[in-house]
């Protein structure tokens, strides 16, 4: 705390000139900004009782971000992790991603991989802000939202006739994008429409000893959405419609003996979402909101046999080479707000129904389904000014496991019009995936089955956060302490059952910590955040015993500059990740340690000045220390003598260029 006023004391010592007209305080800019995950009507962040971040447009655009990774890759308390083949993972304060839920306008986003969603197919041009709210938020979303939810919030109702935007962007390690995106008012309907191409040549590193193959495969993506708003009576009605197309081409080698052929694989991902929105007064005094959905995932693996002479392509019959995985998910969320019965209490009460079904070859008898319905309640008690505690609770009922009671309670001690408090206990769950429950891989290398007797994941979480905001005549300062902690018992692990045979059972036992500040000063024309965490994860093995903790540091430093004189905006990103404790699997199916070696990303861009009052042109480059391969230490073999490996991060330094026009 001492460091924190000596931090304050500078600041607030800059000289007394009148602050600019787009600066005003921290105080009146937290108050401002309006989240609506988590809660029933949009309410000013400075009023939830939930610890919630927001990556603002603005942001998203100083990156020059295409996709959910460009934009998290900076984001402190979340570390990547890239998968060659399914794609870039995330965990969220120790959590993996299989605990994290990821919505788009409350919507979830489906079509997990090994329990994650590919980052890298999940488009952020549309985002008008992305909420990030850490801690189990199971009471409203259920499963999968153990470890906090990412809500990408897309644009809101145009104002204008009508607005067209488009852009180019250029990457040098092979990447082109490009989208447009029409919006207006057609006889007081908001109506709007967008398409986006993203094209990847793929890349490898330097000296790389490869004819056809490529380590970051070459993709390619088409996205479609359209969608319309209007007002009924009192009553705001919202469609929105997507269509998302991802084609990965994994290319090989030659084969031997002349090399005139090649295997190939080409992976087809189609995601499409329908979603209708209801939210508004039912009749005087009640607040309804509803979400009902309709989400499609198709996963479609083609093994293709190339006659490197000729050009010629056929389908490969090899056992295994082809496959085809898909899910339909319909999904109604809906909460109520009855009027007050007191100045001090409000309660909240909602219902949320899922169905899922899913295909596939490795799902017993090629299909799998499930229903999960949730009843939940909010109460929220004021006895004074300062003072919110809202206590919540959820039942689930599920046709395929126990559904588990989920209590939360949150707490918002206002302790000056500058210092706030939160204190929040939750207990959250994720539900076994029906892959879990119904998988049946078996061939002559493999015998994994699923489990029916699985039970969800449950965990306990504990946190407190402060929120201190000063504003001077031209300096602003926010500084947000606060430390977490979970434990995640009951965990999903796949298991060696006998000499043969892997399982999926509840087995694995998780206890993580973080402690993070981040620090906010805006000065004039320079604004800075800095942040540091240290995040610690205890895991149970198979043995039972419960491993040390396993701590790793991590900062980040996030500033921008307007160029008063040249009109250049000037945006810095830079992360240092330390050393990442690992579980892994060896071969005699026993779980040890491993750590990934510490890493700092910096990426560098420039908006450069207005060009004939309709272009914008940026530049920038990513990746400045060219980091690539990560050195991955385990205990290897089956005497788990120490073993040293290179995993891939991220490809190398490369150039962006970037122009949009706006009207």
């Amino acid at each position: 705390m001492i460091l924190l006023s000596l931090i304050a004391a500078s600041v607030l010592a800059v000289q007394q000139d009148s602050i600019p007209a787009r600066h005003d305080t921290i105080r009146s800019y937290r108050a401002d900004e309006v989240v609506v995950t988590g809660q029933l009507l949009p309410t000013s962040i400075s009023r939830s009782v939930h610890r919630v971040r927001i990556v603002d447009a603005e942001r998203i655009r100083a990156q020059q971000a295409v996709t959910l990774r460009d934009v998290l890759v900076q984001e402190s308390g979340i570390r990547l992790q890239q998968d060659m083949a399914l794609g870039t993972g995330l965990s969220l304060g120790g959590i993996s991603g299989n605990n994290v839920k990821i919505l788009v306008d409350g919507v979830p986003v489906i079509g997990r991989l090994d329990g994650s969603i590919d980052l890298s197919q999940v488009p952020v041009q549309r985002a008008q802000r992305i909420e990030i709210v850490e801690g189990p938020m199971s009471i409203m979303y259920g499963t999968d939202a153990l470890g906090g939810v990412i809500n990408i919030i897309t644009a809101a109702r145009a104002v204008d006739s009508l607005h067209v935007s488009a852009y180019g962007q250029h990457e040098t390690v092979g990447a082109w994008n490009a989208g447009t995106t029409v919006r207006g008012m057609v006889s007081d309907v908001d109506v709007h429409g967008s398409f986006t191409r993203n094209l990847f040549r793929g890349w490898n590193p330097p000296g790389t000893i490869a004819e056809r193959s490529f380590q970051w495969k070459p993709r390619e993506q088409y996205l479609v959405d359209a969608g319309f708003g209007l007002n009924v009576s009192s009553m705001q009605l919202k469609y929105d419609g997507s269509w998302w197309n991802d084609l990965i081409l994994t290319r090989g080698e030659p084969r031997s003996p002349f090399g005139t052929s090649a295997i190939d694989e080409h992976t087809t991902t189609r995601r499409m979402q329908h979603s209708v929105s209801l939210l508004g007064d039912i009749v005087e005094g009640w607040k309804l909101s509803g979400l009902t959905s309709f989400s499609t995932f198709d996963r479609m693996r083609i093994g293709i046999v190339k006659d490197l002479v000729t050009g010629v392509e056929r389908t490969s019959m090899q056992p295994g080479s082809s496959d085809t995985n898909t899910q339909r998910t319909v999904m109604t969320r809906w909460m109520l707000r009855p009027p007050a019965f007191s100045d001090a209490f409000a309660l909240e009460v909602g219902g949320e129904g899922t169905s899922d079904v899913v295909t596939g070859n490795r799902i017993a008898q090629g299909r799998a389904t499930m229903v999960d319905v949730g009843l939940f309640t909010a109460l929220q008690w004021q006895p004074i000014r300062q003072l919110i505690v809202q206590p919540g609770l959820r039942y689930v009922y599920n046709s395929r496991y126990g559904g588990p009671f989920t209590p939360a309670l949150n707490v918002r001690w206002s302790a000056s019009h500058d210092v706030t408090f939160r204190l929040e206990y939750g207990r959250g769950f994720r539900a076994p995936s029906l892959r879990e429950l119904a998988m049946e891989f078996i061939d002559i290398n493999h015998n994994i089955t699923g489990n029916d007797n699985l039970r969800a994941e449950y965990s306990h979480h504990a946190g407190m956060s402060m929120d201190i905001g000063l504003a001077g005549e031209r300096a602003l300062l926010s500084i947000r302490p606060s430390i977490v902690f979970n434990d995640i018992s009951d965990q999903i692990t796949l298991a060696q059952v006998d000499a043969t045979r892997y399982q999926y059972v509840n087995i694995g036992r998780q206890r993580t910590m973080m402690a993070r500040t981040d620090v906010v000063v805006d000065v004039s024309d320079l604004q800075i955040k800095l942040s540091g965490a240290l995040t610690g994860t205890q895991r149970r093995f198979e043995t039972g015993t419960m491993s040390s903790w396993m701590m790793s540091p991590e900062g980040n430093l996030q500033c921008t500059w307007s160029d008063p004189w040249v009109g250049i905006r000037w945006n810095g990103f830079a992360k240092v990740t330390g050393s990442q404790p690992t579980v892994q699997l060896q071969e005699d199916g026993t779980l040890t340690n491993g750590s990934i070696a510490a890493y700092t990303v910096i990426d560098v861009t420039a908006d450069l000045p207005v060009i004939l009052s309709f272009f914008r042109a940026s530049i920038g480059v990513r990746n400045l220390l060219d980091v690539t391969m990560l050195q991955s230490t385990s205990a290897g073999g089956t005497a788990h003598s120490p073993s040293t490996g290179s995993i891939p991060m991220m490809w190398g330094r490369s150039m962006l260029f970037t122009i949009r026009y706006e009207m």
